[in-house]
C-alpha cells in the first residue's frame, strides 16, 4: 500500500509540473491521462472478467487485442511514433541489440526479431528498440570493419 502512495504522489507532482509548463500542454496532459484511465478501467473489467468462469480463451484474447489497441491509440494521439524496425539495418541511434543470431541469408545486423518496440516522440528517441540482430558465421562473409581491433 504504501508503494502505491509513493507512485501516486510521484506521479501528481510530475502532472503538476508538467502542467506548469503551458496551458496547452496542461490540456494534452489531461487529455492523456483520461486516456490512460480508459485503460486503467478496461484492466479493471478484465480483472472482473478473469474471475468469471463465462470467459473462454478467445474472449481473453479479445479484451487483450482491445487493451493493446487502446494504449497504442493513446501513445500515437499524444505524439509517440512507433518504430517499424524489423528486416531493417540495426542503427544504434534507434535500436538496442539484445542478442543475435547466426543468419547467412542475411547481411550482418539485419534485425531479426523485435523484442520492444522502439518509438520517438517529438522528432527524437523516446526509447530506443530492443531487437535480436543477425551475423555470419562464416568468416569469409564478415564485415570487413567487423575484425578491426
Amino acid at each position: 500500500m504504501g508503494t502505491n502512495r509513493w507512485l501516486t504522489s510521484d506521479m501528481i507532482n510530475k502532472v503538476q509540473k508538467a502542467t506548469s509548463d503551458s496551458g496547452s500542454e496542461e490540456a494534452a496532459l489531461r487529455k492523456l491521462l483520461l486516456d490512460f484511465l480508459e485503460i486503467l478501467d478496461s484492466v479493471d473489467r478484465m480483472k472482473r472478467l478473469s474471475k468469471s468462469k463465462h470467459i473462454t480463451t478467445a474472449g481473453w484474447g479479445r479484451q487483450m487485442d482491445a487493451l493493446h489497441t487502446q494504449v497504442v491509440q493513446a501513445l500515437e494521439e499524444a505524439g509517440v511514433v512507433f518504430e517499424d524496425s524489423l528486416g531493417k539495418s540495426f542503427d544504434p541511434a534507434w535500436h538496442e541489440a539484445v542478442g543475435r543470431v547466426e543468419r547467412n541469408d542475411l547481411p550482418n545486423y539485419t534485425i531479426t526479431e523485435v523484442v520492444e518496440r522502439g518509438c520517438g516522440w517529438r522528432g527524437k528517441t523516446l526509447r530506443a528498440a530492443r531487437v535480436i540482430v543477425s551475423y555470419h558465421s562464416n568468416k569469409d562473409v564478415l564485415d570487413p570493419e567487423e575484425n578491426k581491433p
